[in-house]
């Protein structure tokens, strides 16, 4: 097999045949103009342009028509399990909305020059700064104090921090 890859008189043809093979399939207009449509395909392009104006004429106005259109099965299948998974309750009026949640999860502590730095979530953070709605307000060796709405927590080292806030009313309660 060597052999015959190391021969150009074999190689060159099998190239260019590759070049044309691939400008063929990259450029696909180019080459299909030599075919004469015949009447199956003009049969086929006028089917195909009438389902798309049919979808077009039965597609909803707007975005809220759309929304409305849609239709949420009461059970889903679950793929990886015998349970069926329950859809989560949509933003609807009348219906709760879910709460807020704001986790922390405190991963490392350090002290550099005499600020001390946090690892929450992931990403560096030191006194005062946001992460969501909670304010971290100091940090020690032992642990974060943090500010949020219902007052403060201490979250120690290697902890997680969960705060719940309720949300609003939808428009069709209260």
């Amino acid at each position: 097999m060597r052999k015959l890859l190391n021969n150009p008189r074999l190689v060159f043809p099998l190239a260019l045949a590759a070049i044309a093979f691939g400008a063929r399939a990259a450029l696909p207009g180019k080459f299909d103009g030599a075919r004469a449509a015949g009447p199956s395909q003009a049969a086929a392009l006028q089917r195909s342009s009438l389902t798309e104006a049919a979808v077009t004429d039965a597609a909803p106005v707007s975005i809220e028509a759309a929304l409305a259109a849609v239709k949420i099965p009461a059970e889903i299948h679950n793929p990886f399990g015998s349970s069926a998974i329950q859809p989560a309750a949509a933003a609807v009026p009348g219906h709760a909305q879910p709460d807020n949640l704001d986790t922390l999860q405190l991963s490392a502590i350090w002290t550099e020059n005499g600020s001390t730095w946090v690892l929450i979530n992931g990403r560096i953070q030191r006194s005062g700064d946001r992460v969501g709605r909670i304010r971290i307000e100091s940090a020690g060796q032992d642990g974060v104090w943090v500010e949020h709405w219902k007052g403060r927590d201490f979250i120690a080292l290697g902890e997680t921090f969960t705060l719940a806030t309720p949300a609003r009313p939808s428009s069709g309660t209260l």
